[in-house]
């Protein structure tokens, strides 16, 4: 298996969203992720996040990925704990 289909079975296992870290936490190189991005296989939502087309894009998601010491407080975690 080559690293293009390795990234893409990845990107399949994380529901169309990988990381820059999580590719080169596997030794893929990151130059895989502009190729496909050049190939209209994935879109760069923000620095080191990737979906593909088809993925529905949650932003306060996509912030808390970019963060590991985020925390929603009072009324955004009132609101997405309903």
């Amino acid at each position: 298996m080559n690293y293009e289909e390795k990234l893409k079975t990845m990107i399949i296992n994380k529901n169309g969203t990988i990381l820059t870290s999580d590719v080169t936490d596997r030794d893929i190189p990151r130059q895989y992720l502009s190729s496909l991005v050049q190939k209209n296989e994935l879109e760069r939502i923000a620095q080191g996040v990737y979906v593909t087309p088809d993925t529905l894009v949650d932003d306060m998601y996509c912030i808390q990925l970019r963060s590991d010491k985020l925390i929603f407080s009072h009324e955004t975690a009132l609101y997405m704990h309903e």
